[in-house]
Order: structure tokens, then C-alpha cells, then sequence
């Protein structure tokens, strides 16, 4: 069984599950009136924005939802659109990561712990583009278009790197060739 064999299959688990949980999600949306997405991709857009929502309440933004779109009645508003959701730099991560030398297991840790936290420095953007939104809205665009993006530039280069560099470590203290040739 060769590395890549085994990291699709880990990939596999992993995203099977997640799928599966995305769509419990959305299922159970519909249940409680929330509509069915249009697209196969709605879903995560929703999702995401109930994610938003959620912090927004925590700290006391007082928010409301319809479908995919955050706004303050009479305020500031906007639409959580795919390219907003951070499943491009996570995928971007991902294939990185899969493309990498290292072992199945290293791919999967660096599969588990980065795709998430990709994830999760995206969810802290569009908070805090909300926040801007209401309480600054002139610094709006300069964040969203400029700051944000290369944040996530750097935070999905910089995890890439980071497990990189752990993994090649990782490889290079288990390669029985280095271990004889040390001494």
C-alpha cells in the first residue's frame, strides 16, 4: 500500500463524515424553516453564516439571518457567497498537504489539525468584517479586499510550512539510511 493510497483513504474518512454533517445540518434547517439551498454549494454558505451569527450574538452584535445573508434590520448587511466560506484556501491547504513528501500520517495530522483551523481563521475574518461593517464601515473594503485576503494567504502558506517542516522532520529522524549514516 503505497503513502498516497493511504492518505486518500484517511482524506476519505474524514470527508465522508464531514459531508454528512453539513447536510444533517442543512437537513435540520429545513426542518425549523430554513430553505433548502438551490445549489449544491448553498448549504455551506448557510452554514457558515449560522456559524458567524452564532459569534456575532456571543459578543452581543445584535444579527439577523436569512438563508446565507448577515444584516442589521435598517443597517449594514452583506451575503456569505462560496468564495467567502474558506473552503478555497482549506482545499488549497489540503492538496499542499496531499502533495507533500511525508507519510500517511503525517498528511493526516497536517489534513486534521490545518484544514480547521483554515476554517476557523476565516470564521474570525467574516466576524470581524461584520464588526468593521457596523461600527466602522469605512474601513469596510480595505479590509475585505486587501487585509483579510492576504491573511489568508499567509495563514494557509504558513500552515503548509509549518507542517512541512514538522513532517520533514518527522521523516528525516525515522529514515533508517540517516540513522545508520549518523553513527
Amino acid at each position: 500500500m503505497s503513502a498516497g493510497t493511504a492518505a486518500m483513504r484517511v482524506a476519505r474518512r474524514i470527508a465522508l463524515p464531514g459531508a454528512l454533517l453539513v447536510w444533517g445540518v442543512i437537513i435540520l434547517g429545513a426542518r425549523v424553516g430554513v430553505d433548502a439551498p438551490a445549489h449544491p454549494f448553498e448549504g455551506v454558505t448557510v452554514v457558515v453564516a449560522s456559524q458567524v451569527k452564532l459569534i456575532l450574538a456571543w459578543i452581543g452584535v445584535p444579527v439577523s439571518q436569512y438563508a446565507a445573508s448577515l444584516f442589521i434590520p435598517g443597517g449594514f448587511g452583506y451575503v456569505v457567497v462560496m468564495g467567502c466560506t474558506g473552503v478555497v484556501p482549506a482545499a488549497v491547504l489540503a492538496i499542499a498537504i496531499l502533495a507533500s513528501p511525508a507519510s500517511a500520517a503525517a498528511r493526516a495530522i497536517g489534513l486534521v489539525v490545518g484544514v480547521p483551523l483554515v476554517l476557523l481563521v476565516n470564521l474570525l475574518r467574516l466576524v470581524h468584517l461584520f464588526y468593521l461593517g457596523v461600527y466602522n464601515p469605512r474601513d469596510f473594503g480595505l479590509a475585505h479586499e486587501v487585509l483579510w485576503e492576504c491573511a489568508l494567504v499567509v495563514t494557509t502558506v504558513g500552515l503548509w510550512f509549518g507542517w512541512w517542516s514538522w513532517a520533514s522532520q518527522r521523516r528525516d529522524r525515522t529514515t533508517p539510511f540517516k540513522a545508520i549514516m549518523s553513527g
